[in-house]
């Protein structure tokens, strides 16, 4: 299953559909450490602001943390200089904020990653937040469904009530 891997190149935004794999090794080894510990060390001192397009502005817009961003619901590509889905996974996020500290972090991580629902679990760049990825699906319409019906939303219509 491919996610969709946002970054800032040349102040443009580019996307690359990468392996839910090839992502879940970038963040164990964690090639952007440097700017991740940095945000870390000074995060508490920031007033931080999440924009509209995901981006988080930390002290009214004087800084933006430049790092990649992930999306997990589909796979899009750059279309004309705009999002276009290609195809929708069903893959859910679900962000637990505003924690006290590093460790209640860690706990809540290591929790997580223990259920079964839990396909990726893992901490926010801020080390105060904790990032929980799960699979939804939409139930069937019949009792008994088979194999071959479909369980996940293929219209942008139903897409968009799906999340």
């Amino acid at each position: 299953m491919k996610v969709s891997l946002l970054k800032i190149s040349r102040k443009k935004e580019v996307i690359k559909r990468v392996e839910l794999s090839e992502i879940a090794k970038m963040i164990r080894e964690n090639p952007e450490k440097d700017k991740v510990f940095d945000l870390r060390l000074n995060y508490q001192f920031y007033k931080s602001q999440r924009l509209p397009d995901g981006q988080i502005t930390l002290d009214d817009s004087k800084h933006t943390v430049n790092l990649p961003r992930l999306l997990f619901a589909a796979e899009c590509m750059n279309y004309k200089e705009m999002q276009k889905g290609l195809k929708y996974n069903g893959l859910v996020v679900v962000e637990v904020n505003g924690l006290k500290t590093y460790e209640d972090a860690v706990t809540i991580r290591n929790q997580a990653a223990r259920m079964d629902e839990t396909v990726m679990a893992f901490l926010g760049a801020s080390g105060m937040s904790v990032k929980i990825v799960c699979r939804g699906e939409l139930f069937a319409t019949s009792p008994n469904p088979s194999e071959g019906e479909e369980k996940l939303p293929t219209k942008e219509e139903e897409i968009r009530l799906y999340r």
